[in-house]
């Protein structure tokens, strides 16, 4: 194989070399619960993380680990959108039972996952739990972390802003960003490995269940906002189409760009009153004042929109030249 894939050989690896059982786990994980599967909600914030910050996931009900955002607000040196403005986080194998630092035990020798890079929303639908901020150690500064790049015609090492690395840092992710079921896939990876780490926390049959949420599309009527996942492979598949056939960038902005435009000739009712928050990865809608009337047709209206894609082609194709993508 001329180019290939680094971290997809090195998961293979590792998978035959563990047990008939733990491998039989795995399959079952992977082909009916890994597509749906989350962490569980601790508690949604509208405060954006920062670099240095501690958190907490929950895997199961009742049990924490610890994270921390090693760098808040990517800036791109090599230019990057989906990835500019997100934020890199690595999650650790230590643990606790409440929201607290009673645990905190950072090793950055023996993280739970690879590090990842991960969208605002990890925070806004509850993901991860802010405990508190902790600046960066000048060993955390000067770790020896970055990811692997998939690209053709040769995957390349490079640092999260996106200069190439002469060789393979000491700390590899796969570099991307992770969609909102990402982390836990992972995480479970793990757990599976690794049964010691959750050690008297089995899984509910709650938790076993596959949940029925979008993953792409999430409305929140408490907090009164609807969010799309625009790294959701559901999502990102309809951008990638739209841009081979296009020309058409669909990142979050792209996204603002044409939902203003589409529901001001189809429906320009939704956007009485709409606050549209767009990043490289993900996309906030929400009302001022809040109108959870209008929020709630908003979500159904995209959500027919997402499941539907010819109407996003069909759109474009006829009005392409009418819609201002700059």
């Amino acid at each position: 194989m001329n180019n290939p894939n680094l971290i997809a050989d090195r998961r293979r690896k590792r998978y035959l070399q563990l047990d008939k059982e733990t491998q039989r786990k795995l399959d079952d994980f992977y082909k009916n619960r890994a597509d749906s599967y989350q962490l569980q909600v601790i508690e949604k914030s509208k405060i954006s993380p920062q670099t240095g910050d501690v958190f907490l996931f929950s895997p199961r009900k009742g049990l924490y680990f610890y994270g921390k955002v090693l760098l808040a607000n990517i800036h791109r040196k090599i230019p990057d959108s989906f990835i500019e403005g997100n934020h890199m986080v690595v999650l650790f194998k230590s643990r606790v039972t409440d929201l607290s630092m009673d645990n905190y035990r950072p090793d950055y020798n023996d993280l739970l996952i690879s590090p990842e890079i991960v969208p605002v929303d990890y925070w806004k639908r509850g993901y991860f739990y802010t405990l508190t901020n902790i600046p960066l150690t000048e060993e955390e500064k000067g770790l020896d972390i970055g990811f692997y790049r998939l690209s053709f015609p040769k995957n390349y090492f490079c640092k999260v802003t996106g200069e190439k690395m002469v060789r393979e840092p000491k700390i590899l992710g796969l570099h991307g960003i992770t969609t909102l079921t990402g982390i836990a896939s992972e995480v479970e990876r793990e757990l599976i490995i690794d049964p010691t780490l959750v050690e008297g926390y089995p899984l509910s049959e709650d938790e076993l269940n596959p949940s029925t949420d979008d993953t792409f599309l999430i409305y929140d009527a408490d907090e009164s906002f609807v969010s799309l996942d625009v790294s959701d492979p559901t999502v990102w598949a309809i951008a990638t189409e739209v841009d081979d056939t296009y020309d058409v960038y669909l990142n979050g902005y792209g996204w603002e760009v044409f939902l203003s435009h589409y529901w001001q000739e189809t429906a320009p009712e939704l956007l009485d009153g709409l606050e549209i928050d767009p990043e490289a990865s993900s996309i906030v809608f929400f009302y001022s004042p809040a109108n959870e009337t209008l929020l709630k047709s908003l979500y159904e209206n995209l959500k027919k929109l997402i499941e539907n894609p010819h109407f996003i082609s069909e759109y474009i194709k006829n009005n392409h030249d009418k819609i201002d993508w700059d």
